[in-house]
């Protein structure tokens, strides 16, 4: 909901009481619809005054220290509202309904904003993780229950506790002196842990992708006809895990394909099956919303930044190596049984690593023809050549470095970011990254390139009924 006001012009009205303070909330000419107004008032004690304007939008004004009120904003996307009310419920927020109607019909909406709540001055010691091609990221926040508030963040009396409860959304910013804050995500808490003794409290959780979609299966809404992927991925968000348009970004035009999941399935999984009929799609957190598209232009929609970039001579950083030849092979087989395709190709001598062994790295993958095949074991060929370190720095708190991202010290590349750790608190802010040597950008380790390539052929079906038209790709 959103609360921000326009200045209004101060009146002064003859009534039976002497109110200290009359105020105009909207000059617009003509009369408001309904005359429905209300007053709610926050938990940080900050007022809004609601109302229906003479166009029928419910409209919301902040009022200032002083009673004059703020700009106004529509606070609702509805239009031709004609009946609103809403309550302020203690220590949880506002509970509503609006009555309105459009063209064909005319409808009540229930209205529900829950309160948040600042737990910076709590905050004892955090930590942000994520992982490349896992679009799952996790947090732990460790913070100080009470604060000396009076009030704690969980308590077994009820009467003094703000009521922080599992699957409640916590939004974490980072700023740094007077510039403008960084969002490092929105996450939703699995878990909360504190003693008897009310002095600590750990709360853990996931972002939007863990905590709606490895969290729900599909049940019995587990068949999909044919369609085109990206249709089906949307279907399944929107549907199955009864998520708003808003919070769902398809960015992809893709194949044709109809699928028959098991119903015990979760929708996570189910979306990784789908988008193995294209390598190139993945599922990605953009702040708060689930993006399915292109690697790439997913990137852009949440940085600017590509590469990380560390100087031995100004930046602060330790690292420490690690070398081994697990990713190390000779050749590589490919094949697919269906299509009779079966394919050795030898990968040659390299510098970096010695093994004389003919150890022969074997994939079976979905493969629709030769050439097809021959590009993925390029692509294998390449990640092969390059595995065999990781480092693992510690680097000043740098927020914008995400997954997938080359690194580089000074002018030498040293492989692609495979997890990040931010650490937050009392006892100081810091980023540690891994960065490995046998990754590649928008292809990812060996073992995730691997993955993608390998599909349970029982949950799709194909037939010859797709559709005779060009698609252009969606979310540019």
């Amino acid at each position: 909901m959103i609360l921000d006001l326009i200045s209004a012009q101060e009146v002064v009205v003859n009534m039976l009481i002497d109110f200290n303070y009359i105020g105009r909330i909207d000059s617009t000419k003509g009369s408001i619809k309904s005359g429905s107004s209300d007053l709610v008032v926050y938990n940080d004690n900050k007022e809004s005054i609601m109302y229906i304007d003479e166009k029928g939008h419910l409209i919301a004004s902040n009022l200032k220290s002083d009673n004059k009120v703020d700009k106004k904003v529509k606070a609702l996307k509805d239009n031709n509202i004609r009946h609103f009310k809403i309550s302020n419920l203690n220590d949880f927020g506002l509970v509503g309904a609006v009555k309105s109607s459009d063209d064909n019909f005319s409808y009540h909406k229930l209205l529900i904003y829950e309160y948040s709540y600042n737990l910076s001055r709590h905050l004892v010691s955090g930590k942000i993780s994520h992982t490349l091609n896992n679009p799952i990221s996790t947090f732990e926040l460790n913070l100080a229950n009470s604060k000396n508030t009076g009030r704690y963040l969980a308590s077994y009396d009820k009467a003094r506790s703000i009521s922080l409860k599992p699957s409640s959304k916590i939004i974490i910013n980072f700023s740094l002196g007077g510039n403008e804050a960084v969002k490092l995500g929105e996450y939703y808490i699995d878990s909360i842990d504190f003693d008897i003794t009310n002095k600590d409290i750990t709360i853990r959780g996931r972002n939007i992708i863990g905590k709606v979609l490895k969290d729900q299966t599909f049940d019995e809404n587990n068949v999909f006809e044919e369609s085109y992927i990206d249709t089906i991925v949307e279907k399944i968000l929107l549907e199955n895990a009864n998520l708003d348009p808003n919070m769902i970004d398809i960015a992809f035009a893709g194949a044709w394909s109809g699928f028959k999941f098991d119903s015990t399935m979760t929708l996570f999984d189910g979306i990784k099956e789908v988008l193995k009929i294209d390598n190139d799609i993945v599922v990605r957190d953009l702040n708060g919303k689930i993006g399915v598209g292109k690697n790439e232009t997913l990137r852009k929609k949440i940085t600017e930044y590509n590469v990380a970039i560390l100087n031995s001579n100004n930046d602060i950083f330790t690292r420490k190596v690690t070398k081994d030849d697990i990713d190390k092979y000779r050749r590589i087989h490919i094949r697919n049984k269906d299509k009779k395709i079966d394919l050795y190709s030898d990968i040659g001598e390299y510098d970096k690593w010695g093994i004389k062994a003919h150890r022969t790295l074997h994939v079976d993958a979905l493969v629709d023809s030769v050439e097809d095949a021959e590009k993925k074991i390029k692509t294998m060929k390449e990640l092969v050549k390059s595995a065999g370190e990781i480092n693992s720095i510690e680097t000043r708190f740098s927020p914008q470095y995400i997954v997938g991202s080359e690194c580089y010290i000074d002018d030498e590349k040293i492989g692609l970011i495979t997890s990040i750790n931010h650490n937050f608190g009392e006892n100081g802010f810091f980023t540690n990254l891994d960065v490995n040597s046998g990754a590649m950008f928008g292809s990812g380790l060996l073992s995730d390139y691997i993955g993608k390539l390998q599909v349970k052929n029982e949950w799709s079906s194909f037939s010859n009924n797709k559709p005779k038209e060009e698609r252009k790709e969606k979310g540019e």
